[in-house]
C-alpha cells in the first residue's frame, strides 16, 4: 500500500505542506528538518504519485530516453556505456518528479515513425538522445518540433538543439602524462566507427596533438566500439612493436583483454592495456584496466540545468578524467 505524504507528516510531526516543500526541494524548513523528514522518507520507501502530481499541476512531466545505435547482441549490452549512464540518471529523474520513457531502434514492435512523431506521439516535455549521429536524417525533423525539448549528448549541434559533450580532451591528456611517466614510446590506439564524430574523430585528433607534444609514436587500428572488433585487433597486433594499447572504449579494450590471454601476452607486464568509459566492470576483471571517466554526476546536473531553462539553447561541456587501476 502506497504511503502518503500525510503519513509522512504525522511521523515528522509536522504539516503536509512542510513535506511537500521539502520533497520539491522548496525554501522555508530548517536543515535539520529536512534531514529528518527525508530519513522518515527513505525509511518508509515512499515514491510519488507522478500522475497525480502532474494533474494537479496540469503539465506533463515526461522525459523520453533515446537509446540509439543500441546493440543487437545481448553481450554488447554489457559494455554499453548508456547503461550504468541510466542507472544513475533514473534516480535523480525519479526524485525530481519525473516519468521515464524509453526508445530504443532495436524495438521491433512498435510501429515504425520518426523520432519527432514519437514525442508528439507520447507527448513528451523533453526528448534525450543517446547516440545520435550527425548525418541522421531525424535531425532536420527534430529542429523544428515546437511541442518537445530536445537534448543531444555527444554530438556538436550546438545551434539548434541543447548538446551536452563529455569532453575527451582532459581525460586524454591525462593519459599521456600516465603514458609518459611510464616511459611510453609507441603507442597502438583501436579506434571507434570511423563516422562518429566526437567519439572517434575528435578522440583522433587529441591523441596526435598529445602524442607529438609527448613524443610518442600512434598508429591506429580500427574497430567499431564492439568486443568483438578490439578482440579481432588484439589477435593480429605485433605486440612487440609496442609499450601501450589505448581502445577508445572499455568493449574494445576488453576485447583485446582477451585476445592477448589467448596469445599468452601478459597485461600489464607485457603491454599496458588502457580503456575509455570507465565501466564498473574494469575495476572487477582481472588484471583492472585504467580508463577514461565520464563525470555522470556533471552530465546529468546539466541535464537538469536544461529541464528548468526550456527557452534557450545551449551547450554544456562536462570533462573527462582518467582513473588508474
Amino acid at each position: 500500500m502506497r504511503t502518503t505524504i500525510k503519513e509522512i507528516a504525522k511521523l515528522a510531526g509536522v504539516t503536509h505542506a512542510t513535506v511537500s516543500m521539502v520533497l520539491n526541494d522548496k525554501p522555508g524548513p530548517s536543515q535539520k528538518m529536512k534531514e529528518k523528514i527525508l530519513k522518515i522518507v527513505d525509511e518508509v520507501g515512499y515514491v510519488p504519485d507522478i500522475n497525480a502530481r502532474n494533474l494537479v499541476k496540469r503539465e506533463n512531466n515526461t522525459i523520453g530516453i533515446f537509446l540509439l545505435n543500441f546493440p543487437k547482441e545481448k553481450k554488447d549490452r554489457i559494455f554499453y556505456y548508456y547503461m550504468e549512464f541510466l542507472q544513475d540518471a533514473m534516480i535523480e529523474v525519479r526524485k525530481k518528479g519525473y516519468t521515464l520513457l524509453f526508445y530504443t531502434d532495436q524495438d521491433k514492435t512498435r510501429r515504425k515513425i520518426s523520432y519527432a512523431e514519437f514525442c508528439k506521439e507520447q507527448n513528451l516535455k523533453t526528448a534525450i538522445f543517446l547516440g545520435m549521429h550527425k548525418e541522421d536524417k531525424n535531425l532536420e525533423e527534430l529542429k523544428k518540433l515546437k511541442t518537445t525539448q530536445v537534448i543531444l549528448f555527444d554530438i556538436e549541434e550546438t545551434k539548434d538543439f541543447n548538446t551536452i559533450i563529455s569532453d575527451s580532451n582532459n581525460g586524454i591528456k591525462e593519459m599521456f602524462e600516465y603514458l609518459n611517466e611510464n616511459n611510453v614510446k609507441n603507442l597502438a590506439v583501436i579506434t571507434g566507427t570511423k563516422s562518429a564524430e566526437i567519439t572517434t574523430q575528435k578522440k583522433i585528433k587529441e591523441i596526435r596533438k598529445f602524442s607529438e607534444n609527448k613524443n610518442i609514436k600512434v598508429t591506429f587500428y580500427q574497430g567499431n566500439f564492439y568486443y568483438q572488433s578490439g578482440y579481432d585487433v588484439g589477435k593480429i597486433i605485433e605486440t612487440n612493436n609496442y609499450d601501450a594499447v589505448f581502445a577508445m572504449n572499455d568493449a574494445m579494450a576488453i576485447g583485446a583483454l582477451d585476445a592477448f590471454r589467448e596469445r599468452g601476452i601478459n597485461v600489464p607486464n607485457d603491454i599496458k592495456l588502457i580503456g575509455f568509459d570507465n565501466l564498473a566492470v574494469t575495476s572487477v576483471i582481472t588484471p583492472s584496466i585504467p580508463s577514461i571517466a565520464h563525470d555522470n554526476k556533471e552530465i546529468i546536473s546539466s541535464i537538469f540545468k536544461m529541464l528548468s531553462n526550456t527557452n534557450e539553447k545551449k551547450q554544456i561541456i562536462v570533462p573527462t578524467k582518467f582513473i588508474k587501476k
